[in-house]
């Protein structure tokens, strides 16, 4: 390429890189990271500062490889211009162009470390285009750079705000279930660095966010747990009451017996009252740990108490039919003669010759029904012969 055209292309180079740099010193993200880095008392600190200040010191530093790059260029442009036809200098002006030209910087080399013949002064040197592609790269990162902090300090205030409200609730939750909860300590320390250095903030936030999930996850499975030990509690009690109420119904079915019924014999006693509270202070206390959250304490208490509830019911529903048995046989009885009578009945009206001796059984079998207190086996023959005299006459 022609030392003109790398000229201009340097000088284009210098120019968008001028406008460039000016426009991005002029942004809020970049004046307000440059006040916040001044701000002793409010500005940043932490990673935030650290990171801050790396990018506004390479901003900075993008200016003095600027102000290199311009005056190699102004030294070049000079040269050129002096070329002619007995002044050449186009060798020259293509090594500033090309070349090793741009000193970065020099190092000194203290003599305990130096060689013999080492120079005190290391210079580190660079063509023009290795200057321009590492400003380049150096501007991108900057700019990210002040980029993120920006963005995690406008975005840390309102999601610790979002995550303290989630903390609230699960604080609410977990007292609702009876259960403890502590909000994740981190958050109060987050809360008073999220202005100052949102950059840990972030990570911190990333982490809190974590255990609340986390917590949330717990108390759900809580939840669940309570769900289950309320149904079993609730099924628990409905066996009570059937229980308490077989008790009371086989009771009566004893007490009716022995009103209607001669010498019942084959009762049996209804279970204990003793029996019956025991039940249900034990069941109390399962449902004191289903408040307490002591699930797996629960699960064998109830299947222990559900164990003996099946047993003390299988026992009661099997006392209370035996108790029943002896009224139940009198209003069977008491049903078939009912049927037998129908039956006569319907007999006369299609003048039937009735057996002479049916009226008799009939009445027989009347005062037995209507006796009191019925005596059973009277009962059962006394309608057993009105059922035969009955049968005669079909």
């Amino acid at each position: 390429m022609p030392v003109r055209e790398k000229l201009d292309a340097l000088r284009i180079s210098l120019t968008t890189i001028s406008c460039n740099l000016l426009e991005l010193a002029d942004t809020e993200t970049v004046k307000a990271a440059r006040a916040r880095l001044k701000d002793e008392v409010g500005g940043y600190a932490g990673l935030t500062r650290d990171k801050a200040a790396q990018a506004i010191k390479s901003l900075d530093a993008l200016w003095n490889s600027y102000l290199l790059l311009a005056r190699l260029f102004e030294q070049a442009s000079d040269l050129n211009k002096r070329s002619g036809l007995f002044h050449h200098t186009e060798d020259q002006v293509r090594h500033l162009l090309e070349g090793l030209s741009v000193e970065l910087r020099a190092e000194h080399i203290p003599i305990t470390s130096r060689g013999l013949l080492s120079c005190a002064d290391q210079i580190e040197r660079a063509t023009p285009q290795q200057v321009l592609d590492a400003m380049a790269q150096q501007f991108c990162d900057a700019r990210d750079l002040l980029n993120t902090v920006s963005t995690a300090a406008g975005q840390a205030a309102p999601r610790l705000a979002a995550l303290r409200q989630q903390a609230a609730e699960l604080e609410i939750r977990a007292a609702r279930l009876g259960t403890g909860y502590a909000a994740p300590a981190r958050l109060d320390a987050v809360l008073n660095n999220a202005e100052r250095d949102p950059l840990s903030c972030a990570a911190e936030l990333e982490r809190a966010a974590s255990e609340l999930e986390q917590q949330r996850l717990n108390l759900k499975n809580i939840e669940q747990q309570q769900a289950v030990s309320r149904a079993a509690i609730e099924h628990a009690n409905g066996l009570l009451a059937e229980l308490k109420d077989l008790a009371q119904r086989s009771a009566a079915a004893i007490e009716e017996t022995r009103q209607k019924i001669h010498a019942p014999a084959g009762l049996i006693l209804p279970v204990d009252d003793s029996v019956i509270d025991s039940l249900v202070i034990w069941l109390a206390s399962i449902a004191q740990s289903v408040a307490a959250g002591r699930h797996d304490a629960v699960k064998v208490g109830l299947a222990r108490w559900q164990a003996e509830c099946s047993a003390q019911l299988t026992a009661a529903r099997a006392a209370y039919a035996k108790n029943r048995l002896a009224l139940d046989e009198c209003a069977e009885i008491n049903g078939r003669f009912q049927a037998l009578r129908a039956k006569a009945d319907a007999l006369a009206a299609r003048g039937a010759e009735l057996d002479a001796a049916l009226p008799a059984a009939m009445l027989n079998a009347k005062r037995a029904l209507q006796s009191k207190p019925v005596d059973l086996p009277a009962l059962r023959a006394a309608v057993g012969a009105y059922e035969a005299s009955l049968r005669e006459n079909k």
